[in-house]
Parts: C-alpha cells; sequence; structure tokens
C-alpha cells in the first residue's frame, strides 16, 4: 500500500513533464500483482524508484508561463 501512494504522488508530479511518465512500467505491474501481502520488490522496480528519484527535479512547470488561447485535448479511445 505504501509504494501505491509513493507512485500517485510521483504519477501525480509527473503530469507536470508527461513524457517522465514512460519510466513507470515496472512500479504499475508490480503494484497489480501484490494484494496486501508483503513482497519483497522486484530489481525493476528498484530499478525505476532509483529513476524516479533522479528525474523528479525535472517535473516541474512555470505557470507564469502565458497560457494558449488553442484548447487541444485527445482521446485515446479507438472510435
Amino acid at each position: 500500500m505504501q509504494l501505491e501512494k509513493l507512485i500517485g504522488h510521483v504519477t501525480f508530479a509527473f503530469l507536470l513533464r508527461r513524457p517522465l511518465l514512460a519510466c513507470l512500467r515496472s512500479v504499475y505491474d508490480f503494484s497489480r500483482s501484490r494484494s496486501e501481502v508483503v513482497f519483497p520488490l522486484w530489481p525493476t522496480v528498484v530499478k525505476e524508484l532509483k529513476m524516479i528519484r533522479g528525474l523528479l527535479i525535472y517535473a516541474r512547470a512555470s505557470l507564469s508561463r502565458p497560457w494558449s488561447p488553442t484548447v487541444v485535448a485527445f482521446d485515446a479511445a479507438p472510435s
């Protein structure tokens, strides 16, 4: 449960720089594969957590920058 909370905060922070979300594969897989039982972290999860630690500095955005008057939205749905 602690990993899920951490990854929730990281995901929220990485939304400021969406390409950073690409490094969250194993942590998502690990959190989905486990229930309330405590298991050791997979080596790939440890590697991603170290990568996250290094990338957090880039999860920022300037809110003082001018806003675009054009709104663009994409939907991942196939239809």
